[in-house]
């Protein structure tokens, strides 16, 4: 199993990140940014319809990927793998025998699942911020706690998905124009969105057949969007000079 599709700003590869991982050259990528399985077999009861559960959730297979990941950054690169606070602890763990970890960012979400009504309402995410050798922050400096609204439940189509904005924060924070940014577990592939609109390039694995059909289709309607602001500001232009070739044209 292995589809690719290429386009202008990136690549998607619908195969084992692992896999991919192995053969990929050495200091190629220059951040990675995903959303891996938690290890927590995650399935949300706050939907009519229930979405597919994600592949390899029911276990450790996550470590795996992260020890193959450093040799593929580029030196003075970052990493960032959003965790559940569940077994935040291992991943933690597990992070920092391969990276030097700087930092973790909590996206508060503006407000928590239905989960157990008994307990306080887990409002908020959090994201490792790992670094290969030494990296700086790109813009003015701000806290680690970021408040952006989660993708409402009606417009979710994977059970994990993160906004763009907060993708697109992120990448800006870690990365350049033009830069490649690596999402191994593309899942909702928001980080191809996040690098479209942000001008970087991107490279996304997602394993789950149905997933990547979908993420890919989004990708494709994302760059009819852009391909069309284009053309009108192609069409702007070109009536900008016409009027002043129009103008300027008795003085001939």
């Amino acid at each position: 199993m292995q589809d690719k599709i290429k386009t202008n700003f990136g690549i998607s590869i619908n195969d084992d990140c692992l896999n991919v991982i192995k053969r990929m050259p050495s200091n190629y990528v220059d951040m990675v940014l995903t959303d891996p399985p938690y290890g927590i077999n995650y399935q949300s009861n706050g939907r009519k319809v229930k979405m597919r559960r994600i592949l390899n959730d029911d276990c450790n297979f996550r470590f795996s990927v992260y020890r193959e990941l450093k040799r593929v950054m580029k030196q003075n690169s970052v990493a960032c793998f959003f965790c559940s606070w569940k077994n935040f602890a291992d991943d933690y763990n597990c992070l920092k025998e391969v990276f030097n970890i700087i930092n973790v960012l909590i996206w508060y979400k503006g407000g928590g699942g239905i989960g157990n009504l008994n307990a306080l309402s887990t409002d908020y995410e959090m994201c490792i911020i790992c670094e290969k050798g030494k990296t700086k922050i790109r813009g003015k400096r701000c806290g680690s706690v970021i408040r952006i609204n989660k993708v409402p439940s009606e417009q979710m189509k994977h059970p994990t998905e993160k906004p763009i904005d907060l993708y697109r924060f992120m990448i800006r924070k870690w990365s350049d124009r033009k830069n490649i940014v690596f999402d191994c577990f593309a899942g909702s592939f928001v980080n191809a969105v996040a690098c479209i609109e942000e001008d970087r390039k991107y490279i996304c694995i997602e394993q789950d057949e149905e997933y990547f059909k979908q993420g890919t289709k989004r990708i494709e309607n994302k760059l009819k969007v852009v391909n069309s602001e284009y053309l009108k500001w192609f069409e702007i232009l070109l009536a900008f000079v016409f009027s002043i070739i129009g103008y300027m044209a008795p003085m001939w």
